[in-house]
């Protein structure tokens, strides 16, 4: 959209209304929709004539008794899952006692467009309570409104529409239960989330306005609403994409991203039309592909497809876990395990649809052509992985007709394995569709899907890319027979002797745990050590308790059947199988966890020596839980195969990288560090082999183009740090020498003065903490500690004077803070830096306080009078008043050489006279609109008698109460006039105030400060 300086609320709402009436809404205006609602049915969000029309037309034979009966059970629903039940469904409707019970339709999913569309605006909920709702924009399908918008003007933050947002479902639940998609925008922003969420941080952007398309991209607003708020699209989330996900106990809403809905219709769609029956899903790992699989799966049931069968199949165990674990925790009923081949081959010869999941491993030539005649869908994870071989070979074998869609992050093209040919259809070129759907590293990010992973080289004189690998070989094998080296010689073996050697494994766990203790842990976040091999795993973890605690790290790794004790100077692997190490830190066996079962399980690796005992695998489910819980004390993973894919961990935010990966397992391993998690702005990866030193090499089997986004040089991080701390010191850089005091007070009237100002400060002050809070301690930031320290010094400043650290935000950092605490001392800012509030003990606390110059008194007097100016609103009478003498007494200040104690009364004075209007208002009896209207009444008539002006004070408030008081009352034109009406009114009664009735400046007056009781209660 295009935009001046400042849009408007108003405008930014009429702009939205025009887009989605282009979009297929009708627009009935809010004084029709009233008289739709009628009195009687104000108090609620479904307008019943649209709904109860709606059920008649969508339920032939139905009347319109019983569709009214089948309102009233819509209406009455206060369940956000019974809504979605009856939206997916319908609502069950017994007819009479000798019939059956039918569902009836309240929304057509499958035909979109005989639901009936209306978009109406200041949508009321008159609820009775102190606030009541009023929404700006709402989209009703059928009546009921699945879409609705909170608008702010450009200037304003998003948050405010989320706070919005979070006061309207505990003021009116009902919306909880009928809004399906809540909207957020400011102009430029626009986010949209599933109903009852608090914060912003739950509203994501939706990024894309498919199937339609827009003329502008970079328009948030229109992408949204195009993508999201269209008619169909509407109704398509609102039944299909919302779940219900419980994990430890804590059940959220969630809907959607754009991508995942794009790429669950795209797979619909073709299974729809029947003619290509594949194709490849490549979302970037990390962007919640199981996900995608729950909600195409879900929609391929509900299309009228049968009785389908929709086979989830992995290729690891973990991923089996991982897989069932969302199925479960988003309530997906009737999802069945195959836990053998015997149980897959039953659930296959079953005649009733299910959805399956699998490991690929349970395919073999007995289950030839299981569903040679069934409607299959089989979803394909990781299917970069187990597929060119035996497995997939029997996988297609007992599934020949199926619709095979392959999800990954990392497809291969390479040596003769070609995921393209494995999953895509031909085209009529010949050529292979290249993917049905992709979403990229960078769009991840960009969407906040993921956060974007940064490497680092570490240890440059360790690194294996920087190493004579032939001279330390030689030098670590001088002991061994000529027998022993020959087998050692091969190159890789050659890499594992010497990134093994005893002087480097204490070298990197040594940077290991500094990194770990001064740059992960300190924000409680967790990192994952990766080695060449399990002696390795064991010679780290022999390093690892020289200086961590037991259970502040574990290893997972197989055991061999080829382990035994070990010869003298060998490390005895024995000792750190996960089930040893779980039961020394627990004194226990992880038998008791209740997960163990009896018998040995295939590593599933190249070794078939290689295996895990079942206590083991109970260890690891316990370490994996544990990893993933910020107050757990265990922050470190040592691995060396295991949870390199298919683990999901938000908390993990370093990868410390000591083994030489390459192709689809290394790009898999970057990813495990860029989940979305509170605080975490990046994910790490910490190199010590040189894998990064040729990266190009190391992924050459993916066209540069695929890898946009997947990970970024620290370099670039370490460039954009003084650039940033330029730009952000630039805005202040007129900040005055001298007292903290004095900045502080420069600093708040600048950046209030300068909202636009303010808005670029914050930003790059949030992206300046990010760089360091993801940094430190780097040594490269060492020239630019200094300035960042001044630039956090003026935020504080800043945040003080507006007093957000009184409400226990800082707006720092924890490692920030560390830095301040360290280079000037948070006790000694909070006390130089004044931020009191204008009440009776604020004067003799002054008073009392014999360590400050009068300079300093009459600083910290202005800072609370410019407080008390912003927090009443430039409208409020007071504000008005207190702003007007602060103007004279800055410009008396400005001429005088230094401040003396005849000008500091001046100063102390003003906040006596203040105090004593705020007394006087509350000594008379009145509430805050008497008394904001006695306040303007006082200064318009001073000599009136002042019994006449309570008269007319409190005529104005009881006008107030009545016509007024109800959150957004402001922004509405009739209820403006009534309220002025009123004004007049009161004012004509009485003698000493008839002639400020036909003075439109008083009337303006009063009407301005009652305004701001409004933004006050918002």
């Amino acid at each position: 959209m295009t935009l001046g300086l400042r849009t408007s609320e108003k405008e930014v709402q009429a702009e939205m209304l025009e887009v989605l009436r282009g979009l297929g809404w009708r627009f009935v205006p809010r004084s029709e929709m009233n008289a739709l609602r009628g009195a009687a049915r104000m108090n609620e969000a479904i307008v019943e004539p649209l709904l109860v029309e709606a059920i008649e037309r969508l339920n032939p034979g139905l009347d319109e008794d019983a569709a009214r009966q089948v309102a009233a059970e819509v209406r009455r629903i206060s369940s956000d899952r019974e809504m979605l039940d009856v939206l997916r469904r319908g609502v069950p409707y017994k007819p009479a006692p000798d019939r059956p019970t039918v569902n009836v339709l309240i929304v057509d999913s499958e035909d979109p467009s005989r639901n009936s569309y209306v978009v109406t605006e200041e949508f009321e909920l008159r609820t009775g309570g102190q606030r009541e709702p009023r929404l700006d924009v709402v989209c009703l399908v059928n009546g009921i409104p699945l879409g609705a918008i909170e608008n702010k003007d450009t200037d304003e933050p998003l948050e405010s529409a989320a706070d919005d947002w979070r006061g309207y479902w505990v003021d009116a639940p009902q919306l909880v239960a009928q809004v399906a998609l809540a909207g957020c925008c400011n102009g430029l922003q626009f986010r949209v989330g599933p109903s009852g969420l608090g914060d912003l941080a739950g509203y994501h952007e939706w990024s894309d306005a498919w199937p339609l398309s827009v003329d502008d991209p970079d328009d948030e607003m229109l992408v949204g609403l195009t993508g999201a708020f269209a008619p169909q699209a509407l109704v398509d989330l609102a039944v299909n994409f919302v779940v219900f996900e419980t994990r430890e106990g804590v059940t959220s809403k969630r809907l959607a991203r754009a991508h995942q809905h794009r790429a669950a219709n795209k797979i619909v769609e073709r299974v729809r039309a029947g003619k290509l029956n594949r194709g490849i899903v490549w979302h970037a790992t990390g962007s919640g592909k199981s996900l995608t699989m729950v909600f195409a799966a879900r929609k391929l049931l509900r299309i009228g497809l049968g009785n389908p069968f929709v086979i989830i199949v992995i290729d690891r165990t973990e991923l089996d876990e991982q897989i069932n674990e969302t199925l479960t925790a988003c309530e997906f009923d009737g999802v069945e395990r195959a836990m053998s081949r015997k149980h897959l081959d039953e659930l296959l010869s079953s005649d009733a649809g299910a959805v399956i999941v699998t490991t690929v491993q349970k395919f073999d030539a007995s289950l030839s052509s299981r569903l040679e005649r069934r409607e299959v869908i089989a979803f394909v994870d990781e299917a970069h992985r187990t597929q060119f071989g035996k497995f997939g070979m029997w996988m297609r074998d007992a599934l020949p007709n199926a619709s095979l869609f392959g999800f990954t992050g990392t497809p291969i093209e390479v040596d003769g394995r070609s995921t393209r040919a494995a999953f895509s259809p031909r085209l009529d070129d010949g050529s292979y569709e290249p993917y049905l759907d992709r979403y990229g590293f960078d769009e991840a990010i960009s969407d906040g899907a993921t956060v974007p992973v940064i490497y680092e080289p570490r240890l440059a004189q360790w690194r294996l890319s920087r190493v004579d690998i032939d001279q330390r070989f030689d030098e670590l094998t001088a002991h061994l027979g000529e027998a022993e080296r020959d087998k050692l010689r091969e190159q890789a073996a050659r890499e594992r002797v010497v990134a093994k050697a005893p002087e480097r494994v204490a070298a990197v766990v040594d940077d290991v745990v500094q990194q770990l203790r001064d740059r992960i842990a300190v924000n409680n976040f967790a990192g994952m050590l990766v080695t060449v091999d399990r002696e390795a795993c064991a010679l780290a973890a022999e390093e690892l308790s020289k200086h961590l605690q037991p259970d502040e790290f574990a290893v997972v790794m197989s055991r061999s059947k080829r382990d035994s004790a070990p010869r003298p100077g060998q490390v005895d692997l024995r000792r750190w199988y996960p089930a040893v190490v779980w039961e020394r830190v627990h004194g226990r066996k992880p038998e008791e966890l209740g997960e163990a079962t009896d018998g040995e399980i295939p590593a599933g690796g190249e070794d078939p020596d290689e295996f895990f005992a079942s206590t083991d695998r109970a260890a690891i489910q316990d370490f994996v839980r544990r990893i993933k819980s910020e107050s757990d004390p265990l922050k470190l993973l040592v691995v060396n195969s295991m949870l390199l894919t298919g683990f999901d961990a938000p908390p993990v935010q370093a990868l410390f990288l000591d083994r030489g990966l390459r192709g689809h397992t290394l790009m898999q391993a970057i990813s495990r560090t860029n989940r979305r998690y509170p605080g975490k702005d990046a994910g790490l990866v910490l190199d010590y082999w040189g894998v990064f030193d040729d990266l190009q090499d190391a992924l050459r089997e993916f066209a540069s183009d695929d890898l946009t986004g997947l990970v970024e040089d620290s370099d670039a991080l370490i460039g954009r740090f003084p650039q940033v701390l330029d730009e952000a010191l630039a805005i202040v850089a007129g900040v005055p020498t001298g007292s903290p005091r004095k900045r502080m007070l420069w600093i708040v009237r600048h950046l209030t003065d300068h909202p636009d100002q303010a808005e670029r400060f914050e930003r790059l002050v949030r992206e300046a903490q990010s760089l360091y809070d993801t940094l430190a301690p780097d040594p490269r930031l060492v020239p630019h500690v200094d300035r960042f320290t001044e630039l956090m010094q003026i935020w504080y400043a800043w945040v003080r004077g507006n007093r957000r650290d009184q409400r226990g935000d800082t707006g720092l950092r924890h490692k920030v803070e560390r830095l301040v605490q360290e280079s000037v001392g948070m006790d000694r800012l909070r006390d130089d830096l004044p931020a009191a509030t204008i009440d009776a003990e604020f004067l003799a606390a002054l008073a009392e306080d014999d360590t400050l110059s009068p300079e300093e008194k009459a600083t910290d007097i202005e800072a609370a009078v410019v407080h008390e100016i912003k927090v009443r609103g430039e409208d409020d009478p007071q504000a008005r008043a207190l702003a007007e003498r602060l103007r004279e007494l800055r410009r008396k200040r400005e001429r005088q050489a230094q401040m003396t104690l005849e000008g500091l009364k001046e100063w102390e004075d003003l906040v006596r006279e203040h105090l004593a209007e705020t007394a006087q208002a509350q000594a008379l009896g009145l509430d805050d609109a008497g008394a904001v209207a006695h306040a303007v009444l006082r200064r318009a008539a001073p000599t009136a008698e002042e019994n006449q002006l309570l008269e007319v004070a409190r005529a104005i408030s009881d006008a107030y109460r009545s016509i007024a008081g109800f959150d957004g009352w402001s922004e509405r034109p009739d209820v403006l006039s009534g309220l002025r009406r009123a004004c007049v009114a009161a004012l004509v009664k009485h003698p000493d105030t008839r002639r400020l009735a036909s003075e439109q400046q008083v009337t303006d007056d009063l009407l301005a400060g009652l305004r701001t009781l409004d933004r006050t209660e918002r």
